[in-house]
């Protein structure tokens, strides 16, 4: 646990988005399915990636929940287009709809990165199935097997295999060893159920997280996002996210509240360093 798019194809606009001249609906907000990403990169020495899309590999020790946000951000997604009136040149006036309403055109999601490789260090985890589910590559190298030195260069080879450029720890309990964290120097990313410096370090993670915030009487708890150095939890934070406390909460109900603020603050997080890197932004 070291831890706009610009109508430049000619199409018509609304509130909402855009129709392109080929009649492709393209959701406000979203880039272009004809637009090129620019693939120059800035800083970081990070690799030259297709299509201008980053590469993650993504260190998981669990069930993958963290991983499943990461995957719904990169992946291209089905949206249906409006309603509107044939022939109107404003597709979302009311009248009749478009004959072709059921159409659906792919978008790119809040994260315009690819996630190349799956690595867990314990068998059994499920977050290895998720990556499986999506075609994504999955290993295992077992903390348990082989010294720390071994297992090093079993990371690092892999990473250098699928060219990954940035390397999030999702739930990833265990320690990087020196090597990769100089290689990947501020590419690095983890996850943290806390408002760092608060319940953070070693012994804090996890269900000890929110016991420790309930016992101090705290009214709020959080989670935060930071760049991964050679201490425990001490990296460059890049973003933090407030939850209230609730009188009466568990353990378990704090974590429930704190899920989805976690999932959204990774994302939204990992986009940012991208941002910094590629010179541009990704959300």
């Amino acid at each position: 646990m070291i831890s706009d798019f610009q109508d430049k194809e000619g199409g018509t606009r609304s509130p909402d988005g855009a129709w392109l001249s080929d009649g492709t609906w393209l959701p406000d907000g979203t880039q272009s399915p004809n637009s090129t990403p620019n693939s120059n990169i800035t800083a970081g020495g990070a690799h030259s990636s297709v299509n201008g899309r980053p590469r993650i590999a993504v260190f998981v020790s669990g069930g993958g929940t963290n991983l499943q946000a990461l995957i719904d951000a990169t992946e291209t997604v089905k949206l249906k287009a409006p309603a509107g009136k044939v022939g109107s040149g404003d597709p979302m006036t009311e009248g009749n709809r478009v004959t072709e309403r059921n159409r659906v055109t792919e978008r790119n999601h809040r994260l315009n990165a690819l996630i190349v490789l799956v690595m867990a260090d314990r068998p059994g985890c499920y977050a290895l199935e998720r990556a499986d589910k999506h075609g994504i590559r999955g290993e295992m190298i077992d903390r348990k097997v082989g010294s720390p030195q071994e297992r090093e260069q079993k990371i690092l080879a892999l990473l250098e295999e699928v060219e990954a450029d940035y390397i999030v720890l999702a739930g990833f309990l265990g320690i990087l060893g020196a090597g990769i964290i100089e290689k990947y120097r501020d590419r690095i990313v983890n996850v943290h159920p806390s408002l760092i410096p608060k319940y953070c370090g070693k012994g804090f993670y996890g269900h000890h997280v929110h016991e420790a915030v309930l016992a101090a009487g705290d009214t709020e708890t959080g989670v935060t996002v930071h760049l991964v150095d050679e201490g425990v939890d001490t990296g460059r934070i890049l973003m933090q996210s407030k939850v209230p406390v609730m009188p009466g909460d568990t353990p378990e109900s704090l974590y429930a509240r704190l899920q989805p603020v976690e999932h959204q603050t990774l994302v939204e997080a990992v986009a940012v360093l991208i941002a910094e890197k590629f010179g541009r932004s990704e959300a």
